[in-house]
């Protein structure tokens, strides 16, 4: 039987885009927590999935 995880039962409303909040949230859910992301549908949502890895052309 698994032990449940920490953030079980808590509930997180994302309201962030791009880079640490997002990531942040990530963790919260890893953990257990239930995340609801809101985003602004004017706008597309959250802007970071039209943004590539810069490294990867890169020389």
């Amino acid at each position: 039987m698994d032990a449940p995880l920490p953030l079980e039962g808590v509930r997180v409303l994302a309201v962030e885009q791009y880079g640490a909040g997002p990531f942040g949230t990530l963790f919260l859910a890893d953990q257990g927590a239930e995340v609801t992301k809101i985003e602004n549908p004017n706008t597309g949502g959250d802007f970071a999935r039209d943004v590539g890895p810069y490294f990867f052309t890169a020389d």
